[in-house]
């Protein structure tokens, strides 16, 4: 059978051998001898057509078109993680890598250019050390063309590239080039174009006459739901300054224009949801203190925009941060104060703040109130039909998120083993933050119950996802994980401390 690119292919070849045949005629009106030495493919030896160009047959062209391609240079993520390798990445020492990368993989440095998108002669001078290539170009196109993990060479996860642009992309000079590898600073500028939420409206008269507002947005969360998506993927770390650019551009703003009444609701709200954005991030970053005084701002924006909504959201996100200061009872308070103020919220997110509550208790040790709370939430969240139109905060939330908090809880209480239970099937359709912060606690739980193989297993599971997040929680999540295979025997939980606490950036032998 003929496919379509073998019809393809003897069309060409017919038309050259159409084009062959006119010039050979033409040769022969000029009186030159045509040669009749036979010729042969030079692949399969068979004998090539008079319309043949070159010395390859059709079938033969035709099957190195669709023979599958060599396949690349391929690690185990694990690689990457090695001692010597998790050091080199650090300091961009691309000597070293390479090199190594050589010796584990086989790879030529034909190969190794191919993959990377750069000519062989660089990669010889870089291997043989004759190179520095210190430059943010030259590490992205070894660290995404060999599969490292980003966050090893200390770059910015692949996802959340977009969001930053090298300010210092010089190469590093000077004859100590370990020295200057390790205190370089490539720092990153935000870009904010597009980042800003304009008020647009008609210019304020002599006389100080209101104008109309509009912002573009169908409800305040649309001001902040790009950022939240961003969240979920990659986790919150890295998008502080870019919920509080959009913030300062907000209240720029406002400081220029007179708001007309019926306006002030709306944009009070939009304030409110960047400030509490903002506030999540903080979070995220583990600036708690940070957090702390941007959701003071969110929950006056709230008042100021009687929106229950968001001040339930900032209670919510109060009730993290002051369990995270070791406050547990502030946390309690926040939880039960937004619980007061909502008694006619939606079930679902009554759910989610009794769930806090519950936290709180479980922190303070007090398993009958734990319980109590834990479950009114199941409750609440059974009465729930679930929101039409949730904001972009709120879509983590579900039963396999209530899993996740109740398994936390178990683990307050120091029942591991019934967390690690709750928490073997609960996390598949979680966001991927959210999967990867479960998954780790997990995998902590495994290990504190004794079930130190299993741990290990799903750790390693759940390394690729890491290599992607940006979270001051994940991070402490890790070196807790870290920390309990301690008491687990064995080289495999040896060297899967290593490789979790070179994640973080830590040295296991500090």
């Amino acid at each position: 059978m003929i496919t379509q690119r073998d019809q393809v292919g003897t069309a060409s070849e017919t038309a050259a051998g159409d084009a062959a045949m006119n010039s050979w005629g033409a040769a022969d009106r000029e009186g030159h001898i045509m040669s009749t030495t036979k010729r042969t493919c030079a692949r399969c030896g068979t004998p090539l057509s008079r319309y043949t160009q070159g010395e390859i047959c059709g079938p033969c062209v035709t099957a190195a078109r669709l023979a599958p391609k060599p396949p690349g240079i391929q690690l185990p993520l694990e690689f990457w993680f090695s001692d010597p390798i998790s050091r080199a990445l650090a300091r961009w020492d691309w000597s070293t890598l390479l090199v190594a990368v050589h010796n584990h993989a086989g790879a030529t440095q034909s190969a190794i250019a191919s993959q990377t998108g750069m000519s062989q002669g660089s990669i010889s001078r870089l291997m043989a050390g004759r190179s520095g290539g210190q430059t943010i170009e030259t590490a992205l196109k070894i660290v995404d063309g060999l599969g490292a993990p980003r966050t090893l060479a200390g770059l910015t996860p692949k996802g959340l590239s977009h969001l930053s642009e090298d300010r210092d992309d010089q190469e590093t000079r000077g004859t100590g080039t370990a020295n200057n590898v390790n205190r370089r600073e490539f720092s990153t500028k935000l870009v904010l174009a597009g980042l800003t939420i304009p008020l647009i409206g008609r210019s304020a008269s002599a006389t100080g006459a209101d104008v109309d507002i509009v912002t573009g947005l169908d409800r305040p969360a649309d001001a902040v739901a790009d950022l939240y998506a961003l969240d979920a993927k990659h986790g919150g770390a890295a998008l502080v300054e870019l919920a509080e650019a959009r913030l300062s551009s907000l209240l720029a703003q406002l400081k220029q224009i007179t708001l007309k009444p019926s306006d002030e609701p709306f944009v009070y709200s939009v304030v409110g949801q960047v400030n509490t954005a903002a506030a999540w991030f903080a979070y995220e970053r583990g600036d708690l203190d940070r957090a702390e005084n941007l959701l003071k701002d969110g929950l006056y924006a709230a008042h100021c925009a009687s929106d229950v909504g968001l001040r339930l959201q900032v209670l919510n996100i109060l009730a993290m941060v002051s369990r995270s200061l070791n406050h547990p009872a502030k946390a309690v308070a926040a939880a039960q104060g937004a619980i007061d103020a909502g008694s006619r919220a939606d079930p679902q997110l009554r759910a989610l703040l009794s769930m806090r509550l519950s936290l709180g208790h479980a922190r303070l040790r007090d398993a009958h109130a734990y319980e109590r709370f834990k479950g009114e939430a199941w409750d609440l969240l059974g009465m729930s039909t679930g929101q039409t139109d949730p904001s972009e905060w709120f879509r983590f939330f579900g039963e396999e998120e209530m899993h996740g908090l109740e398994a936390i809880g178990q683990t307050f209480l120091g029942r591991h083993a019934e967390a690690a239970d709750l928490l073997e099937d609960a996390t598949a359709s979680m966001p991927p933050r959210n999967r990867a912060y479960y998954r780790l606690t997990h995998a902590e739980a495994l290990a504190r119950s004794g079930n130190g193989k299993h741990a290990i297993d799903v750790f390693h599971e759940n390394l690729p996802l890491l290599t992607e997040m940006t979270s001051a929680r994940i991070t402490d999540k890790v070196r807790d994980f870290a920390g309990t295979l301690h008491a687990v025997p064995g080289d495999d939980a040896f060297q899967t401390r290593r490789i979790a606490l070179s994640l973080i950036g830590e040295s296991p032998h500090a």
